[in-house]
């Protein structure tokens, strides 16, 4: 089975997924431990390992064992990048008569797929439209 890379970086929509879990665990805890990673994910633990050795083996994470994740600056821009999509898709989604959950699931799917370029295009979009409103 091929692996979904995100247009924008490279990376899989997995490893996004981590990036943004790991960013938002950072935020409440200070860092993410595989525990809290694995619950939030709904993955299992020793997967969750694993993906962070593969994260930190391409300089995106700091990973310990026993005390958890961090995110290297890159894979902070990463995961804030992903969000920025992820919010710009979900506002355009609610706008267009999305239901909440439809659009949440689909901002979820389509961020991984939408390059920097398209994503500042739209987000200007939006704020023109904001402006003028």
């Amino acid at each position: 089975m091929k692996k979904s890379k995100t247009e924008a970086n490279g990376i899989t929509t997995a490893a996004g997924d981590y990036l943004k879990a790991i960013y938002d665990l950072e935020v409440t805890e200070g860092r993410a431990s595989t525990g809290a990673l694995a619950e939030r994910l709904g993955i299992a633990p020793a997967s969750v390992t694993n993906m962070l050795c593969a994260l930190a083996s391409r300089g995106l994470v700091d990973y310990q064992k026993r005390k958890g994740a961090t995110l290297t600056p890159r894979g902070l821009q990463l995961a804030k990048q992903l969000m920025r999509h992820y919010e710009t898709l979900e506002f355009i989604l609610l706008r267009l008569g999305a239901s909440p959950e439809e659009a949440q699931t689909e901002a979820e799917r389509l961020e991984h797929e939408m390059s920097v370029e398209t994503a500042q295009r739209l987000a200007a979009a939006i704020a023109m439209n904001v402006r003028s409103s």
